[in-house]
């Protein structure tokens, strides 16, 4: 596979402001580096090395890698042992197997930890959510991106590199 990467102008760099002031982007020092995987799929690289952030479709999320980076900004919702391997094998996140759950007005965006707080997926709440919370069944957040798919996979390897 070959991937087109490039460095982002300081007005590019602009559209993540917001997500950038949160970790103390420095502008003087870091760069932004967008690495673009296929026509629906961006990763944006901090000074071209570590995996921030990721566009698919054009919505922007943080990737498994550096989801800790934003603690506090997006919503969490901590899983039971019994959600952790269906999770890491792609599946939604689903009301019975959310122990905890700390939503954010920031985004619909939600990052999917263990009871031990390490990180296992990045997912987008669905419109019903809060339905589902309350009935404790159904469909919480669509599974976007967990730890040791794909793009998981190739992001690891590009950090190492």
């Amino acid at each position: 596979m070959h991937f087109i990467s490039f460095k982002l102008s300081k007005q590019e760099t602009d559209r993540f402001k917001v997500l950038l002031d949160y970790i103390g982007f420095d502008k003087k020092k870091d760069e932004l580096w967008v690495l673009k995987i296929d026509k629906h799929l961006k990763a944006y690289l901090l000074n071209n090395k570590f995996p921030l952030l990721f566009e698919k479709d054009n919505c922007i999320f943080p990737t498994v890698i550096a989801a800790k980076t934003f603690e506090g900004y997006y919503s969490e919702a901590m899983v039971d042992q019994g959600a952790k391997p269906h999770i890491l094998n792609g599946a939604d996140l689903m009301a019975p197997g959310i122990l905890s759950i700390d939503l954010k007005d920031s985004s619909n965006i939600v990052v999917i930890k263990s009871e031990d707080g390490a990180v296992l997926a990045v997912g987008r709440l669905v419109k019903d959510f809060i339905d589902s919370l309350n009935r404790k069944h159904g469909k919480v957040a669509e599974n976007i991106h967990y730890l040791n798919d794909k793009l998981y996979r190739l992001l690891a390897l590009r950090r190492g590199s």
